[in-house]
């Protein structure tokens, strides 16, 4: 079964948000002086590649424990934003997206993934602060749109600074997860293969890195 990797590898020189915690890993016992090999890690919930709960930006919503095993894999589809397939959109509106998705009852129950092409910033700077975004009214078409999961090659479907950040609000109160900073997403076809997105099972988070990947049968 061929399997696309749509996952950053995590490291200490994973970036992260002005402000965050840079991942620590370090050894804790070593084969010289244990005999075996382990580190410890400490990281925030929303570090490299991760996945949203509801309980990032709502103050009733869901943890990572407490939604439904299921939520995690569904039918992915691929979603080229980029104009002419090189120039990455500063803002994706509803009107934009409308005509390029596949109907409501397609849709539902799966995992749309957008290509900005903005995963090519990673090692930039700016990558956290001038990426494209989702408007209101864009996140509000994909919440009725019945989807497991939303993901995407930029930090966050909208910029940090928005007030309320009214797009996960609409998105993760619809029941739709995110998973943030993915790559390669060029390399998948429109349709035609199954994500599973499987963040750590962490108690009474609000996120949590994890393996994203793409099959094909």
């Amino acid at each position: 079964m061929p399997v696309l990797d749509l996952t950053r590898c995590l490291s200490r020189q994973t970036p992260v948000y002005s402000g965050t915690p840079a991942p620590e890993i370090e050894p804790c016992a070593t084969m010289r002086e244990h005999g075996f090999r382990e580190r410890t890690v400490h990281l925030t919930t929303h570090t490299g590649t991760h996945c949203d709960a509801p309980a990032h930006v709502l103050a009733q919503g869901a943890t990572l424990d407490q939604l439904p095993v299921e939520i995690w894999t569904g039918p992915g589809f691929c979603l080229d934003l980029r104009q002419g397939g090189t120039v990455v959109p500063e803002r994706v509106t509803a009107a934009s997206l409308r005509p390029l998705l596949p109907p409501p009852e397609v849709l539902r129950g799966g995992w749309l993934l957008l290509l900005t092409g903005w995963a090519g910033k990673w090692d930039v700077p700016h990558y956290f602060t001038d990426h494209p975004e989702l408007t209101p009214d864009a996140a509000k078409l994909l919440a009725q749109s019945g989807l497991h999961g939303l993901g995407m090659d930029m930090p966050s479907p909208e910029r940090a600074d928005r007030p309320g950040l009214p797009v996960h609000t609409a998105l993760l109160g619809a029941g739709c997860v995110l998973a943030e900073n993915l790559h390669r997403l060029e390399r998948l076809p429109a349709a035609g293969f199954t994500v599973v997105c499987a963040p750590l099972h962490l108690a009474g988070a609000d996120g949590a890195p994890c393996r994203c990947l793409a099959l094909w049968t």
